[in-house]
């Protein structure tokens, strides 16, 4: 999803809405075995130029779900080992820009 705003400082600011949501399985036939992760990813992302100034700023979460399985089995003994985990992760960036017109210079 992707919004421009009007502004009456130069360029519009720009603001996009990534987000995602994906879903991993893994399965070990020979061990009996099976691993499954799912995540759910969003974000912000916003900025804007004004003459020769411009910023750039973000951040970005995540949730995620794994589980792992394993039957364990030899002479006169069998048990099923699992594990369930959730997890989070979060991140924030930014950046700007200066642009000096009389040297050609960006930074």
């Amino acid at each position: 999803m992707d919004w421009l705003i009007a502004s009456p400082y130069g360029s519009p600011p720009r603001f996009v809405l990534p987000g995602i949501r994906n879903h991993v399985t893994q399965r070990g036939n020979r061990r009996d075995s099976h691993a499954s992760a799912e995540s759910v990813h969003l974000g912000v992302y916003g900025g804007g130029q004004w003459g020769g100034f411009g910023i750039r700023l973000g951040g970005a979460m995540a949730w995620h779900d794994v589980s792992t399985d394993r039957g364990l089995s030899f002479t006169g003994f069998s048990d099923n080992l699992s594990a369930s985990h959730d997890a989070r992760t979060a991140q924030l960036f930014g950046e700007d820009r200066q642009v000096n017109s009389q040297l050609n210079v960006r930074f």
